[in-house]
């Protein structure tokens, strides 16, 4: 391909610093929890969101010159929180087209403690805002769901 003028091109993606101190120190809080969801003691739920975004994400390309392929707008998109049990690996789900806000975590929490009635909850969260206001605090401690979050102790921020 090189004979013919074409360069293999990669995309690349930029990478987070991580503090390698909190995540030990995240590891120990994390390692306790652990032992009593195999137990049965409690659950344990890793929770995020996915955003499905409607457009093309390229790798690599054979290509004379940079080539930008047309695609959709990526402004239609299916956001999808969900929620991991760390043991059974079981996955609880809310959809929307809209924006994953405090009110679509509400929700989710909602679902979680119906799903889980009578068992101690416990969810490591990232670092999304609309995870961490009052307004979803408040609803996670109404209905005893304890909330930890995992990025906030491994990036700087």
């Amino acid at each position: 391909m090189r004979t013919i003028g074409r360069t293999f091109r990669k995309t690349a993606t930029i990478l987070a610093k991580a503090d390698w101190e909190k995540q030990e120190e995240f590891k120990n809080t994390l390692e306790p929890e652990i032992a009593k969801a195999k137990a049965g003691e409690s659950v344990l739920l890793f929770m995020d969101g996915v955003h499905f975004v409607q457009t093309a994400f390229l790798g690599y390309l054979w290509c004379f010159t940079r080539t930008f392929p047309r695609s959709p707008s990526g402004r239609k998109r299916w956001n999808v929180p969900g929620a991991c049990n760390a043991i059974s690996r079981q996955l609880t789900v809310v959809v929307n087209d809209g924006y994953i806000t405090a009110v679509t975590v509400c929700e989710m929490l909602r679902k979680l403690s119906v799903q889980y009635a009578g068992r101690p909850i416990v969810i490591i969260l990232d670092n999304a805002r609309y995870q961490h206001c009052k307004f979803v605090e408040g609803l996670a401690k109404e209905l005893g769901i304890t909330l930890h979050s995992f990025f906030r102790v491994i990036l700087r921020i």
